[in-house]
């Protein structure tokens, strides 16, 4: 758990940067949506996790 709450928190860290990127250029907002994608798989293998 400690190992998947750590890539939580990269995954947030990462689609900050990339929302911050995305003020600069058109190509940031299609990154933002797989980080953001990568952030919802990860929740829910927590969520999942949380319930066995």
């Amino acid at each position: 758990n400690n190992i998947l709450l750590n890539r939580l928190g990269a995954v947030n860290v990462q689609i900050a940067e990339e929302r911050t990127l995305s003020c600069l250029s058109a190509e940031g907002s299609v990154s933002e949506t797989k980080g953001e994608g990568d952030l919802q798989t990860v929740i829910n293998y927590l969520r999942r996790s949380k319930e066995i």
